[in-house]
C-alpha cells in the first residue's frame, strides 16, 4: 500500500545490492529517491532506469570527514517525510533533521547506529543526533539495543535488518540439487569451504589458509573456492604454495551469475569470512549454508548477527587461524551427515525467509509511513 505522505529517501548513495529493496519501496510505498553521486569507496552503483521514482543525484561534498549533499535542500518544502542516511558525517541531514524539527515534519535515519569511540564529546553529538530523528532504523537487532541503552527512546526504534535480491534468488534455489562440482574440479571429496567476496587484505583471508594448513597437517584435510578477484589474490596464491596446500584451493574467480554462484555456494559445507561478515552471510544463508566469522561483534557488521552458534554456523576468536581451524573440524564433524546438513540447511533458508528479506523490510517501513 501507498503511503499518503509524500517520503523522499535521500542516501549517501545506491549501491547496487540495494536495488530490489528500493525497486519495492518505490512501487510499493510510492517513495522518491535521490543518492549522492559517489562515495570514499568503490561500490557498483545501482541502475536508477529500473527504480520508479528516482528523481536525481546529488553532489556529495567531502570537508574535514564530514559531507554535504548539494541539491538535497531544495526538496525541503515538497515532502512530508525524509529517510536519511544515518551518520554524524552526514552534514545535510542534521540540517534536514533539524529543519524537520522546525516545521513539523518526519525525518527518519537508516543507520548502522551508534559509533563506540569513547569520547564523551562525540557520544554527547551522537544522542543529539539521534534524539532529533522521529524514527530510526537499524540494520540489526544489537545495534537498536545498543541506542536504547544510550538513552534513545525505545519507541522510536525499528530493526530494520538487511536484504539482497531475494526474488531472484529464490528462484535460484528452488532449482538447487547437489552436483558434483567440486568432486570434478578437485578430483575427491573432501569437504569444501567457500569464500565470497573480494580479496583484500582487509578480509583477512590469510588466516583461512593458515586453518587450511593447520587441518592439513593433522590429517583433515579440506578445499576452499576463493569466488571473487582482488588486489590480494596474487598474495594469497603465493602463500598457498608456501604453505603447500595449492591443490586444495580453487582460485575460481569474479562471477556475477547468480545461477552459477547458487551452485557453488549450495554445494559448500562451510562458508567462511575471517574478516568482517556483511551481505556475503545473507548471500551464503540464502543457498542454504552455514557461515564462520570473527567473534569481535565490535568491529563486525550488522549481518554477523544472522549467525547463530550451531544452528546457521559459528563464531571463531578473531585473528586466529588456530580458533578458525578449531571451528571448521568441530563443525564438520559434528554437522555435516546427511540429516543434519538439511537441519542446517532449512535453519539457513528460515533466517534469510523470516527476516532478512525485502518483504520484512517493507512490513517496517510500512509501521513508521
Amino acid at each position: 500500500m501507498a503511503t499518503n505522505r509524500k517520503t523522499l529517501c535521500a542516501f549517501n548513495y545506491g549501491p547496487h545490492y540495494r536495488q530490489a529493496i528500493y525497486a519495492k519501496m518505490g512501487e510499493v510505498l510510492n517513495v522518491d529517491f535521490v543518492f549522492g553521486d559517489k562515495i570514499q569507496t568503490s561500490i557498483k552503483p545501482l541502475d536508477t532506469s529500473r527504480l520508479k521514482s528516482f528523481k536525481g543525484f546529488l553532489k556529495n561534498k567531502w570537508w574535514r570527514g564530514f559531507y554535504w549533499q548539494k541539491g538535497l535542500l531544495r526538496y525541503f518544502f515538497s515532502y512530508d517525510t525524509f529517510i536519511l542516511t544515518g551518520e554524524i558525517k552526514n552534514a545535510s541531514s542534521w540540517v534536514i533533521l533539524l529543519l524537520s524539527r522546525v516545521w513539523g515534519k518526519r525525518a527518519i535515519l537508516w543507520t548502522h547506529g551508534w559509533h563506540s569511540s569513547g569520547s564523551a564529546l562525540n557520544n554527547e553529538v551522537q544522542k543529539i543526533y539521534f534524539s532529533l530523528a522521529h524514527s530510526i532504523l537499524t540494520y540489526n537487532e544489537r545495534g537498536l539495543k545498543i541506542l536504547e541503552e544510550k538513552g534513545i527512546h525505545k519507541d522510536k526504534l525499528f530493526c530494520i535488518y538487511n536484504s539482497l535480491d531475494y526474488d531472484t534468488q529464490i528462484k535460484v534455489r528452488q532449482q538447487l540439487s547437489p552436483t558434483a562440482i567440486y568432486r570434478n574440479h578437485f578430483g575427491n571429496d573432501d569437504p569444501v569451504l567457500c569464500f565470497v567476496g573480494r580479496l583484500q587484505k582487509v578480509k583477512q583471508i590469510d588466516i583461512l589458509l593458515h586453518a587450511v594448513a593447520q587441518l592439513q597437517e593433522v590429517g583433515k584435510p579440506v578445499n576452499v573456492v576463493m569466488i571473487g578477484t582482488g588486489e590480494d589474490e596474487a598474495a594469497l596464491q603465493a602463500l598457498s604454495v608456501q604453505l603447500g596446500i595449492t591443490s586444495q584451493l580453487w582460485f575460481y574467480g569474479a562471477c556475477y551469475e547468480e545461477t552459477e554462484l547458487g551452485e557453488l555456494i549450495y554445494n559448500a559445507q562451510l562458508c567462511v569470512s575471517p574478516g568482517n561478515v556483511g551481505l556475503t552471510a545473507i548471500h551464503a544463508m540464502m543457498y542454504g549454508t552455514p557461515v564462520a566469522s570473527h567473534n569481535n561483534l565490535d568491529q563486525q557488521m550488522p549481518e554477523s548477527e544472522a549467525i547463530e552458534e550451531g544452528s546457521t554456523g559459528f563464531f571463531f576468536t578473531q585473528g586466529s587461524s588456530a580458533s578458525l581451524a578449531q571451528g571448521i573440524d568441530k563443525w564438520l564433524s559434528q554437522y555435516t551427515s546427511s540429516s543434519l546438513r538439511e537441519t542446517i540447511r532449512l535453519n539457513a533458508f528460515n533466517k534469510v525467509d523470516l527476516l532478512f528479506n525485502p518483504y520484512r523490510q517493507l512490513e517496517v517501513l510500512m509501521q513508521i509511513l
